[in-house]
Order: C-alpha cells, then structure tokens, then sequence
C-alpha cells in the first residue's frame, strides 16, 4: 500500500518497470522493494507527486509504458540510451507539465503530438 503518492502514479511506474524489463535493469535500487516510490532509483519526487524519471543508460529493454502519460506532474523524462523499440506513446502527450524529455538511442519511432 503506497501512500506517498497516488496510486494512478505509482501504478505507472510499475507499468514502466513491467514493460522495460525491470528485473534486468543495470540499477534498480529500491524498485517494489519498498512502500516508497519515491526513493526508489530514478524517481523524483516534489509535494507527494511524481516530477522527475531518469533511468539514462540502465538496460531498459521493451516498450514505453501508455501508463507514463497519467504522470500528470512529470516534469523530466530520461530515458536515453536503453534498448526501447515500438512507437512512442501517444499517451505522452498527455505530460502537461513536462519540461524535458530524452529518449535518444533507442530504436524508437513515431511523434509525439503536442497541443497548440
């Protein structure tokens, strides 16, 4: 039971563990380990919300998770240099408050739409 953050989010970072293969991941300190996801490794975390994720060159290895996109407070998606195929999610463009974002060498394709 995770109380530090809602649990829409928390279930996106499970999400996100599930889908990149989260048990062959180089560090994943802390990951559904414990009750707080904010101190698990790569999770930021501001005011009792998820703002920041940076899992930058740790062995993710499938798809991005369409969960991502209910991290309404995400901030900083870091997700460079993994192994992520597919397309990207539409779902991101859901991150309203995103500032930055770094997928670079993936093997990833689509856009991500952004609203005018």
């Amino acid at each position: 039971m995770v109380s530090e953050i809602p649990a829409i989010e928390c279930e996106a970072l499970l999400a996100l563990y599930d889908s990149t293969n989260g048990t062959g991941w180089i560090t994943q300190t802390n990951w559904l380990t414990n009750d707080t996801p904010c101190n698990w490794y790569g999770v930021g975390c501001t005011n009792g919300h998820v703002t920041g994720i940076d899992l930058n060159t740790n062995n993710l290895d499938g798809l991005i998770s369409i969960e991502l996109g209910n991290l309404d407070n995400l901030r900083i998606l870091v997700l460079s240099r993994n192994h992520l195929t597919g397309d990207i999610p539409i779902e991101l463009s859901n991150l309203a408050s995103l500032e930055l974002l770094f997928l670079d060498a993936n093997q990833l394709s689509g856009i991500i739409a952004a609203d005018d």
